[in-house]
């Protein structure tokens, strides 16, 4: 696939991008692969359908994972220009005392997007960030108006958001991640 088949295809009718690859392990063909570990030492577990038949699984990787790998991808190619006119929103700690070695955290940084208490709880223009004209038209983001996340951060529709800690609290935004990478066998 390319940018002019891909240019195409958003001119035309298509909805969506379907890619299968065949990974190997990064030693070679049948080299051994370790999972990640969470608390515990435990191993992240799923059920898949193989063939019609329900089979345990180990999962190599998470959705999480992921998107905040794009994300950094994202990042890295806004900051060296690669990538332009793209909104991130950012909170800059220089300048702060002790948070002067956290420097910037963007919208594709933070854990939670757009949503996240580091956008929640900053200044915009001198007030809260969710009290200015920014975070209010955040506000009213709904999946019946997505307008708002599109002109703040386009990113967390493709990744996924749930505004749970904005003034509507578990009533807030929620938009279902846009993107799937399914483990095929």
């Amino acid at each position: 696939m390319n940018l002019d088949t891909i240019h195409k295809a958003v001119s035309g009718t298509a909805a969506a991008f379907r890619s299968r690859t065949r990974l190997q392990p990064a030693g070679g063909k049948g080299d051994k692969v370790f999972p990640p570990t969470y608390a515990g030492a435990v191993y992240a577990k799923e059920d898949r359908q193989i063939n019609g038949a329900k089979v345990p699984c180990v999962l190599l990787d998470s959705v999480q994972a992921q998107a905040n790998r794009l994300e950094e991808a994202l990042q890295r190619a806004l900051d060296t220009g690669v990538l332009k006119n793209v909104p991130v929103l950012n909170v800059d700690f220089t300048g702060i005392g002790l948070l002067d070695e956290v420097g910037r955290v963007s919208s594709l940084e933070a854990p939670h997007r757009i949503a996240d208490a580091i956008l929640r709880d900053s200044l915009h223009d001198g007030q809260p960030f969710r009290k200015s004209e920014l975070g209010k038209s955040l506000d009213q983001a709904s999946l019946q108006n997505a307008t708002p996340l599109y002109k703040l951060c386009p990113t967390a529709r493709i990744f996924g958001l749930w505004d749970s800690t904005g003034p509507k609290g578990g009533l807030g935004a929620k938009f279902q991640r846009a993107t799937v990478w399914p483990i095929r066998r």
